[in-house]
């Protein structure tokens, strides 16, 4: 299980956003997506939340990525952090 707390922040002056997700990958070449309900974020606002992967095996993850794509198997053009 890997639990991710997190704070997202509208920083835009003007702009309504809309929460992005998380997807985390594993040695094994599969992926687990953070699944739930987003909420857009008007400018100044914030949202800090928290999500618990959990999966069976012994796979091993190995980044965690945000904004992967929904559909996506692979790593894309999202920020991404290594999971130690």
């Amino acid at each position: 299980r890997l639990n991710l707390t997190y704070v997202m922040e509208n920083n835009t002056a003007g702009s309504e956003i809309t929460e992005g997700s998380f997807k985390l990958f594993f040695d094994d070449g599969s992926n687990l997506r953070q699944l739930g309900f987003f909420n857009p974020l008007f400018p100044g606002d914030d949202s800090t939340r928290s999500y618990r992967f959990e999966w069976t095996g012994s796979k091993t993850p190995t980044l965690i990525e945000y904004d992967a794509g929904f559909f996506q198997d692979s790593p894309g053009n999202g920020l991404k952090w290594r999971v130690n």
